[in-house]
């Protein structure tokens, strides 16, 4: 399945919310990594720029957009699990009870585990793991 093909499915399981998300302004991702001094790998920024107003589920995946809650904003995330041990070749996409979802520039995507301080590198890419951890579909 394709990026693309995974971003339609997110769309489709979009639940209304009473103040939904918009997304962001190519400017806005631009100076996201700015920021975070990092250059997001394609399929994240497919989806930054595509579908990240998707709510569903559980997962909330973090946002670039100004004046954001630190819960949901991907600077602080970034921020709070590098200061817990996320490696700093990473950013943190998603917070989950203290451990984080990780990607590198290159795509990886990792796990930190605030338990043990372990990092660990998953198999696929960033459309992987929408479907396996957000999707749920395999």
């Amino acid at each position: 399945m394709q990026i693309e093909e995974v971003i339609a499915l997110l769309k489709e399981k979009n639940e209304p919310v009473p103040k939904p998300l918009i997304l962001p302004t190519e400017d806005e991702v631009s100076c996201a990594e700015k920021d975070l001094s990092f250059k997001f790998p394609a399929q994240y920024r497919k989806f930054m720029l595509e579908a990240s107003c998707v709510t569903f589920g559980v997962r909330e995946p973090g946002l670039v957009l100004p004046d954001l809650q630190p819960y949901c904003c991907l600077r602080r995330m970034t921020k709070d699990g590098r200061q817990s041990g996320v490696p700093k070749d990473f950013i943190v996409f998603c917070e989950e009870n203290g451990n984080y979802f990780t990607i590198n520039e290159k795509g990886n995507i990792g796990y930190y585990d605030h338990d043990d301080l372990t990092h660990n590198l998953h198999n696929g890419d960033f459309k992987d793991w929408v479907i396996e951890n957000w999707l749920e579909l395999e």
